[in-house]
């Protein structure tokens, strides 16, 4: 898929996208607890139109894939892995060892799994029955 990835200026430009792609819940508690100081956010625009995002937050020490999300239409093209490639870049460039992401069990999340277990990542964690309809937050990391 042909497009362009560009620097975001912050988490509310993303949220059109955000909100078609994750459920309320989720979206709501990282706009509540986001420092957008400590985060980086990549954009992957088509003839000008933001479909995916992602970047990272760093907490402490720890340094959290954030914010990924593609647009419905064009999932399965590429573009999310072409924007966890330039989060990975950025992450080595700033000499991160050891990168995080957080997800759920929820079935509207397994693809989101499966990804994550694509590129490396392996499970860490878990809180289970942590979310309102029941499923376990799902805590994974990568090494670098």
């Amino acid at each position: 898929m042909q497009g362009k990835i560009k620097i975001l200026r912050g988490m509310k430009s993303t949220l059109p996208l955000v909100e078609e792609t994750m459920p309320r819940e989720v979206y709501q508690e990282a706009l509540r607890t986001g420092d957008s100081r400590n985060r980086k956010l990549f954009g992957y625009f088509v003839t000008g139109e933001l479909v995916g995002c992602s970047g990272y937050l760093q907490v402490g020490q720890v340094y959290w894939i954030s914010w990924t999300a593609v647009t419905a239409v064009f999932q399965r093209k590429g573009i999310g892995q072409a924007l966890l490639d330039r989060v990975f870049e950025e992450l080595r460039k700033k000499k991160v060892k050891k990168v995080s992401v957080m997800t759920y069990e929820n079935p509207s999340f397994f693809s989101a799994v499966s990804f994550y277990l694509k590129n490396g990542f392996r499970l860490s964690e878990f809180d289970r029955d942590a979310m309102e309809d029941g499923s376990s937050i799902l805590y994974y990391t990568k090494e670098l």
